[in-house]
């Protein structure tokens, strides 16, 4: 198990635009420009990426169903199974940036400043992005380093993978515990910018990816 206190994320101003949905080609008011730049700045003080993972072996893999060694935890469903089919490992991670932003937001909502608290969740979302992608660049090196290519990263409840899995995943990584990331009888996340996923192992080559690759897209497991 591998735990990240403060996980280094450099904040992406083009993707909070695009969460914002504006696009790189559309004339921005300036005004609005300025008030995101001070929104980033202002986050950065309310913003604790830090998350975890965890490297099981496959031990056996049925139509529905993968098994791990010296763990009763199991990976459950047909799509999901399918997708990780090839894998000899697979990778379970929780990221989160903590409570701090979602008091944030709310509290811009209840002031009445809807602005800003749209522009904050969008900073949000991009901070735990990078955090979940610090991690995934993190497990893809030491698979390569061991041999191995990697799946693209998949979440619960992103259509192959029902959303039930995330207390599943949550409950292996003792992610409340470590982190402070909850499951919710509904399986959504608390802190609300937080990603739990998994990401596979397949022997290099095994796929015919082209040399020098090292990362295989969710649809072609």
């Amino acid at each position: 198990m591998f735990f990240l206190r403060q996980i280094p994320i450099q904040l992406d101003t083009s993707e909070i635009f695009r969460y914002l949905g504006i696009k790189g080609d559309k004339q921005i008011d300036p005004f609005f420009v300025e008030l995101v730049h001070r929104i980033i700045s202002y986050s950065l003080s309310y913003i604790e990426p830090k998350g975890l993972y965890h490297t099981l072996d496959v031990e056996n893999i049925s139509e529905d169903k993968v098994l791990f060694k010296n763990t009763k935890f199991q990976l459950k469903g047909e799509k999901i199974t399918r997708y990780m089919s090839r894998c000899r490992k697979i990778t379970f991670l929780a990221v989160t940036i903590g409570e701090e932003i979602d008091k944030m937001i709310e509290q811009f909502f209840n002031e009445g400043k809807s602005t800003e608290a749209v522009i904050l969740d969008a900073v949000g979302s991009d901070a735990v992005e990078q955090a979940a992608n610090w991690i995934d660049n993190a497990v893809k090196n030491q698979a390569k380093v061991k041999g191995y290519s990697t799946l693209s990263r998949v979440s619960p409840g992103y259509g192959l993978w029902d959303i039930e899995a995330n207390l599943d995943i949550s409950r292996l990584l003792n992610a409340e515990e470590e982190i402070g990331l909850r499951v919710l009888e509904s399986f959504q996340l608390v802190p609300r910018k937080s990603v739990i996923a998994a990401k596979g192992w397949v022997p290099a080559g095994a796929l015919g990816e082209k040399k020098g690759g090292n990362s295989l897209e969710n649809g072609n497991p």
